[in-house]
């Protein structure tokens, strides 16, 4: 297989299970507090990763501590999203929310391009307009059906996540060429774990029921294996490829969230599916595969040995 066939791979992977712990986030929100489950995702998280980091004998302290650093300011972006987006999804439907998130991957791209020395060529610069229209199109079909308090708070908190995101993608990308993506996962969620402590109330624990910790144990595992593919997806191509690749994950979400519907009538709540929707889904998937593969970097050597 490829460079570029393994990275894409990678990263539809961690599109699509980024897709899936949406849904079981604003699952998991109706019956607990958005900190706790974090929390406890992260702590579980990092646990896993710490076991698997040593079976395969990539654990290395020294690394760790020769890196520390910017790991750690990595590490803190990432909380800062990842707890931002919670209560945005807590504020706003879960497909409004998810609609939103690929503000972030277009960020990564512009950011790419001003601090990796990452260039676009006239096709990736057409993919990404259409990639654009496509989100606008999404925005305008869902944009009716909001409380305008609730969708200022949601979007504010979105918009201050996407950035934090950005940043955290970036950092990541420059931190692969060093560090095995399973230490910087581990490591990012033993951190977060540990800063986000005396912000749990962990008498609350005692409150979860089965069907909770289901949830928080299905994230958990979600959660562990979309990082990973994500972070992988760093050492086969560019920043850019891989969050062209993410933008695509409304697209996933709204498919999985509409078939869950089909299925379970309560057990989501969204917004009615128009035909905006569905041309602004089009829009968005022939954008983002026409710029990731009509791609060009002046980097030619993207992975790691």
């Amino acid at each position: 297989m490829s460079k570029q066939l393994k990275g894409f791979s990678l990263a539809f992977l961690g599109a699509f299970l980024f897709g899936g712990e949406i849904i079981a986030l604003k699952i998991g929100l109706d019956i607990a507090e958005p900190m706790l489950i974090v929390w406890l995702q992260y702590l579980l998280g990092s646990v896993i990763l710490f076991f698997y980091s040593n079976a395969i004998k990539s654990f290395d302290l020294k690394l760790i501590k020769a890196n520390f650093l910017p790991m750690s300011g990595s590490a803190m972006l990432q909380i800062l999203y990842v707890l931002l987006f919670s209560y945005a999804v807590d504020n706003l439907l879960a497909d409004v929310a998810t609609i939103f998130d690929p503000l972030g991957d277009i960020l990564v791209i512009v950011g790419g391009m001003i601090f990796l020395n990452e260039r676009m060529v006239k096709w990736q610069k057409l993919g990404l307009a259409l990639s654009l229209i496509g989100l606008a199109t999404f925005y305008s079909a869902s944009i009716s059906y909001l409380d305008t308090s609730t969708l200022n708070k949601g979007l504010l908190l979105i918009l201050i996540a996407e950035f934090a995101w950005a940043g955290y993608c970036l950092a990541q990308k420059k931190l692969t060429d060093k560090v095995p993506p399973c230490v910087l996962n581990m490591f990012t969620f033993f951190i977060a774990s540990i800063i986000m402590l005396p912000f749990v109330d962990l008498n609350s624990l005692t409150t979860l029921n089965q069907t909770a910790w289901l949830v928080v144990g299905l994230m958990t595992i979600i959660n562990v294996f979309a990082f990973s593919f994500f972070i992988k997806s760093y050492q086969y191509i560019e920043a850019s490829k891989v969050s062209l690749i993410m933008i695509l994950s409304p697209i996933i979400t709204l498919g999985m969230m509409y078939a869950l519907l089909s299925l379970d009538q309560d057990l989501l709540e969204l917004e009615p599916l128009t035909l905006r929707h569905i041309m602004g889904g089009i829009l968005l998937l022939v954008g983002s595969g026409l710029a990731s593969w009509t791609y060009e970097s002046k980097s030619e050597n993207f992975d790691k040995s």
